[in-house]
């Protein structure tokens, strides 16, 4: 997991942002053997090979202010893409018959995955009375920039990938 973390605090005001991309590989070997015993000793064994790759980027940006002892609110925005998801799969197959070899087969698959941004929006308000409109002015002004950059960022590794 490559990540990187900003946070800019004044006068109870804090700024914070985030990006990280994480790589997950995971590979599986998997055997089976089946036999079942009739007239003739049937056996077959198989064989799965399994390998994933899976990218993920997750960005955040969000904006807290402490009004005073009594009164605080914040907002943050996240996002979340995986562009480039792959699964590539190889099985075989063999039957025997009396211990003779009676049939074998082979499958090769392969899936490509694309997985669009998904995007979540949380805001808190902690007081007394209701934060003034102008406060969520600036509070909705600030998600509306961090919100166009993010996705801007994502849009542009996505492109980069592809």
């Amino acid at each position: 997991m490559e990540q990187f973390n900003l946070k800019y605090s004044k006068n109870g005001l804090d700024l914070f942002g985030g990006f990280a991309y994480t790589l997950r590989n995971f590979y599986q070997e998997s055997t089976l053997e089946q036999i079942t015993c009739l007239d003739t000793l049937w056996r077959q064994n198989y064989t799965f090979d399994t390998d994933y790759k899976r990218h993920i980027y997750d960005g955040n940006i969000g904006i807290n202010n402490q009004f005073n002892e009594r009164h605080s609110a914040g907002v943050r925005y996240s996002i979340n893409a995986m562009p480039k998801n792959s699964k590539v799969s190889f099985v075989r197959s063999q039957v025997y018959a009396n211990e003779s070899q009676y049939d074998y087969w082979e499958n090769n698959s392969r899936t490509n995955e694309r997985r669009g941004p998904k995007q979540q929006l949380n805001a808190y308000y902690t007081g007394i009375k209701i934060m003034q409109r102008i406060m969520q002015r600036r509070v909705a002004y600030i998600l509306m920039i961090a919100q166009f950059v993010l996705f801007q960022i994502i849009q542009f590794i996505y492109l980069l990938l592809n």
